[in-house]
This record gives C-alpha cells, sequence and structure tokens, in this order.
C-alpha cells in the first residue's frame, strides 16, 4: 500500500512539474530548510506530500530535461527588497506595495507578484 501512495504522489509531482514547465522558460523556488521547517507541527502534512523530494529532485530533473531555468533563491528578505533599487526594508505581511525609503519612490510591479 505505502509503494501505491509513494508512486502516485511521484506521478503527481511529475504531472504538476511539466505543467510548471510549459507555463514557463524560469522557474525560482525559495530555498527552503527542511529539516528547520519539519520541527513544527503544522507543517506536518507538507512534509507527509512530498514537497521536499518535488522542489529538490523531481522539478530541477524535468526543468534539466526540457531545458528551462531553475533556481533556488534566498528565503531571506526576498519580498521587503526595492526592485529597483535593491534596498532592504521591513514591511507587514498585509503590505502589496514597496514603498522605498532610499529612493522616495512607490514600486508597484514586481513586489505584487514577490508577495
Amino acid at each position: 500500500m505505502d509503494d501505491k501512495i509513494s508512486n502516485t504522489r511521484r506521478d503527481w509531482h511529475f504531472k504538476i512539474a511539466y505543467q510548471l514547465c510549459n507555463l514557463a522558460d524560469n522557474i525560482f523556488v525559495e530555498d527552503i530548510n527542511f529539516n528547520s521547517w519539519s520541527k513544527s507541527i503544522v507543517i506536518k502534512k507538507s512534509l507527509d506530500s512530498g514537497i521536499g523530494q518535488f522542489i529538490n529532485e523531481i522539478l530541477p530533473y524535468v526543468c534539466w530535461k526540457r531545458g528551462k531555468y531553475y533556481a533556488k533563491v534566498n528565503k531571506d528578505y526576498t519580498s521587503q527588497e526595492c526592485p529597483l533599487c535593491g534596498h532592504v526594508q521591513k514591511k507587514k505581511l498585509s503590505d502589496r506595495k514597496h514603498n522605498c525609503s532610499k529612493r522616495k519612490t512607490l514600486c508597484y510591479s514586481l513586489i505584487s507578484k514577490n508577495a
């Protein structure tokens, strides 16, 4: 029974990876430390889904096979960074616009895609 579940999950991961590659030429994922992530009780279900295998093995393989660019992005401050100048500014999770204190401008375009 465990093999059937594992094979079904793996098949689903490959299908999703191929769908992602059909949608984009460049795929970026957050570089997640699954060892520290696994210590949270809430995350147990997501670990059971095999997300680590998908992000670390299956998705990079399918990207390589399809000739797509795959990269991991540092998880720290990515949505707090100004898309124009790179200045890091703390924001609340509810903020969808980046008001850059260094450039004194309001940046709409990239911050809403990263958040």
